[in-house]
Parts: structure tokens; sequence; C-alpha cells
């Protein structure tokens, strides 16, 4: 199979669910919902884990032409447990955003793009009014500097919200950096990563927190989460060695 190099977008649901319900969220994500996706083209199908109840799925696809394909929309019209699923959701946001620039573990913009395969992930999100060089600067001197310093980093990504999804929409903010923790990891390991602390808690949060304050006064509606991964599924032939 020819592989792709296109950047894929990032295409991520995140909300919480009551206690009672989560676990068969899981196992209807891990056993149906993910596979299905996967043969429908999507690069990788990942599920995180955050605080309580809070769960972050995260995807990465060649383009959002991929949510108007009749597959696509037989899966919404075909599995009734879906629909009841989403209604259970609390605080449900679908954002879509397209990758502006991946660094590395050594801080230097990567030529191409990896698989999103760390096993914790955190967003700092916010809206920006200030000058592009401004943002790639706060992106390489601050996150990066910061983060690279409190533990592994695998990755930072620079995203912007792109169009959204034709049904589910979201009220997060147009900007987010996505930093991925630790070394990439293998299926078999990712099935242990919601019982492995795999990045030091205190000084990541530390890193997330200092870094989102140096956006300064041009950034507005700021915020930072971290997820924990749990499962995965990927097509490593979409994405180059």
């Amino acid at each position: 199979m020819e592989r792709r190099l296109k950047t894929p977008l990032i295409y991520t649901p995140q909300a919480s669910i009551a206690p009672e319900h989560l676990d068969q969220h899981r196992r209807w994500y891990t056993t149906t919902h993910a596979p299905r996706l996967m043969g429908l083209g999507f690069y990788s199908c990942r599920m995180f884990d955050g605080e309580g109840t809070r769960w972050c799925n995260l995807y990465e696809i060649p383009g959002t032409e991929i949510f108007e394909t009749p597959g696509y929309k037989h899966i919404g019209d075909s599995d009734v447990f879906m629909k009841l699923n989403i209604s259970r959701f609390i605080d449900l946001n679908v954002t879509t955003y397209a990758q502006d620039r991946v660094l590395g573990s050594d801080g230097a913009v990567l030529p191409h793009v990896p698989t999103m395969g760390a096993p914790v992930l955190s967003y700092i999100r916010f809206d920006w009014s200030g000058m592009d060089s401004e943002l790639q600067q706060w992106l390489r001197e601050a996150v990066w500097t910061g983060c690279s310093k409190a533990t592994p980093v695998r990755t930072i990504r620079l995203l912007h919200r792109h169009s959204e999804h034709p049904q589910l929409k979201t009220n997060y903010p147009h900007w987010a950096a996505a930093i991925e923790w630790g070394h990439a990891q293998t299926p078999a390991q990712a099935q242990t990563a919601a019982q492995t602390d795999a990045a030091p808690r205190a000084a990541l949060e530390v890193a997330l927190e200092r870094s989102a304050k140096a956006l300064g006064s041009a950034a507005s509606h700021v915020s930072h989460e971290t997820f924990r991964r749990r499962f995965g599924l990927v097509r490593e032939d979409c994405f180059p060695d």
C-alpha cells in the first residue's frame, strides 16, 4: 500500500459520562466503534482517560470529507447504542484541528508528522489575537523548553480549529497546543497505560500552568487539561518512519 504523507487532521470528541455508564462506553468503543471507524479509512482511533469520568477520543483522519461517506453515515444510522451513548455525554465538544506545526523531542520542526502514540496527552486551549510569529515563539520557547524540562516530550503540536463535524459541534477556543509526554507505545503497552503513571503528575501540571501563563495578554479563554491513554488502533502504513 502506498504510504500517505499528507498531514492528518486531528478529530477529537471530549466529554464526561456518569460513572455507571463508563465501563459500557469503553467496551462499545474498543470492541465496536473504533474498529468500524478504522475500516472506513481513519488513520488512528485512540481513547484517553481524564480526571474522574472525563474522557477524550482522538482520531487522525485524512479529511472531513470522510464524515460524508456512505459508510460513516451508515454507522450513525445503524448503531442504536451509539445514539444512546451520545445522549449520556456531559459537556460534549467535538473539535477538528489542522496541525500547523509539529516539534519533535529535540524542539526542531518535524518534516513529516508522526502518529500520536505517546501515553500521556495534554492540551493548552486558547483564542489568540497576537502575531503569528509570537505564537510560534511561544510554542518553541515557552512550551517546548518548559515542558521538556519537566518530563520527556515526544511531540508538541500547534493546532487550529478546522471545519466542524456535520452534526456534532464544539465550544472550544480556536487554538490548542497538544503536548505528547513520554515515548511512543506499542498496542500491547497501550493496554496498561491507564495503570501506569507515565509522566510525573506534579511536574507536568506545573509546566502546563507556566506555559499557559506565558501566552500573555494576546490570549483569551485559556485552559489546560491532561489525559492518559487507555486504548489505541493505528494504521502504521499511513505515517512515515
